[in-house]
């Protein structure tokens, strides 16, 4: 693999901007979306000067493989089979931790293959960690259809910090910056969530949480969608409901987060009202979603 260059190990000054962290089903059909983020870092790379070291895991690659194209900057792995989303991340997390990166970085992010960054967009999260060191976590939002930081009415001024809503409403993988420091004292998402994980979902608002909350409540909230991804699909909500009530239920000794909690459970009931939710799934996960008060550490495997 591609060794860390000299200049990044022996150099405070030669910060990286960004790790990336990024899977990817390499038989799952989304070759070209994968092409799309790696282009839209390689502009921002270009455009803006930033130092990035993007970690590429392809899943269901086999060793001899052509694997795709990539820069320099990018450190890819391969694993045979397939693993869910949380088990993925703490895998890239691994790496990251063994080659020491995080001591030489400001931020780090997990955009999904098929997500892209906008012109300016990590541009202008980078210039927000960098002029306040206390910062900890900045989310957005994303869609399909983006916007450049340019076309927002006052730009970085939009920067706002998150009430809880906003917070668990709009954290997600994509959306998610979180300095390198608090990464390395949160370390790993908790492989009973995300997609393909006993639970579905919630991965990423859980490890989101559990950074805001070491961070002490710093975080920043810019409402424009400044991450390129395909848009909610409100028909997965129930899917999705355990792991992420699970995820809030964790962090519930923060009184806001609480309350969220309880605003789930009742969008929980909304969807039994009209249909959406079987009565007898939406008392099974608010029974298994709420265990995750009982659970303060987060379950990771030993691979």
């Amino acid at each position: 693999m591609t060794p860390i260059p000299t200049v990044i190990q022996n150099s405070q000054e030669a910060m990286l901007d960004f790790v990336l962290l990024t899977t990817c089903d390499y038989q799952g059909g989304r070759r070209d979306e994968l092409e799309r983020l790696i282009e839209s870092v390689k502009n921002s790379v270009a455009e803006h000067g930033l130092r990035v070291r993007h970690y590429l895991l392809l899943q269901r690659c086999q060793a001899d493989e052509p694997a795709p194209e990539v820069p320099e900057y990018t450190e890819l792995m391969r694993v045979d089979r397939q693993v869910s989303l949380s088990a993925a991340r703490n895998m890239m997390l691994r790496r990251v931790h063994a080659d020491g990166v995080l001591a030489h970085a400001r931020t780090v992010c997990f955009p999904d293959d098929d997500a892209w960054y906008p012109d300016g967009t990590l541009s202008a999260i980078a210039t927000l960690f960098a002029r306040d060191a206390q910062l900890g976590v900045i989310i957005c939002r994303y869609a399909s259809s983006p916007v450049t930081i340019k076309e927002c009415p006052g730009g970085l001024a939009l920067a706002r910090r998150p009430g809880s809503k906003q917070f668990v409403i709009n954290a997600s993988s994509n959306t998610l910056f979180v300095r390198a420091s608090v990464v390395e004292h949160v370390r790993y998402f908790d492989e009973r969530l995300g997609v393909g994980a006993a639970l579905n979902g919630g991965e990423d608002l859980d490890f989101a949480l559990r950074a805001r909350a070491h961070a002490k409540g710093n975080a920043l909230w810019l409402d424009a969608p400044l991450v390129g991804h395909r848009d909610k699909n409100r028909t997965l909500r129930a899917r999705y409901f355990t792991g992420s009530l699970y995820a809030i239920a964790r962090s519930s000794g923060d009184p806001g987060v609480a309350v969220q909690a309880l605003r789930k459970i009742a969008v929980g009931l909304y969807m039994v009202a009209t249909g959406d939710f079987a009565p007898r799934d939406w008392l099974h996960s608010v029974r298994v979603g709420l265990q995750g008060r009982s659970q303060p550490e987060p379950e990771v495997s030993s691979q």
